[in-house]
């Protein structure tokens, strides 16, 4: 038969899932933050994939005499809501029933629609896509609060025209949260 532990183990015990506790909650903590980044490299990625194949058929179009933007127009922020409810970061939901849903019509744009960029599953950053005053170059954005607390973190990736080649900058670049 076993006996009680003594109170020396039990203290050793708790101990031991403090200490274990300590080291795992900013482990835990710095893995949920990049989690919840992680849809922003992606729909960047598609955002310029879109503008890129914007310029080829800009392209196909000057070649056979019509003028033609290399990108499209600079878009709103998309969607138009802050994906927060009640002071905590919520997801935005195309077409739900949730406080922070809002109605697929928002990527309807003349803008989405030339870059074939819509979000359909829930998402914690909105987007926008800004042409640059050249008209040779654009920015993609990701606008995020994931901490409710009115200041977003911004993702942001660039290309620019060289001779009939889009060319990406190499980095996503980020403002800190």
């Amino acid at each position: 038969m076993r006996s009680k532990p003594t109170f020396l183990e039990s203290a050793l015990f708790v101990a031991l899932v403090l200490l274990v506790a300590a080291i795992g909650w900013p482990l835990f903590s710095h893995y949920k933050r990049l989690s919840r980044r992680s849809e922003v490299p992606e729909n960047l990625k598609k955002i310029f994939e879109g503008a890129t194949l914007f310029n080829d058929r800009a392209l196909l179009q000057i070649r056979s005499g019509r003028p033609s933007p290399h990108f499209p127009s600079s878009s709103r922020i998309t969607p138009s809501i802050h994906c927060c409810d009640k002071g905590r970061s919520q997801p935005c939901v195309p077409g739900g029933h949730t406080a922070t849903s809002y109605s697929l019509r928002e990527w309807e744009s003349v803008t989405w629609k030339a870059l074939r960029f819509q979000l359909r599953d829930p998402h914690l950053f909105r987007y926008r896509f800004l042409k640059g005053a050249d008209g040779i170059s654009f920015t993609a954005e990701a606008l995020g609060d994931l901490n409710c607390d009115g200041k977003s973190s911004r993702f942001w990736r660039r290309g620019k025209l060289q001779g009939d080649r889009v060319v990406p900058e190499l980095t996503l670049h980020a403002t800190p949260e």
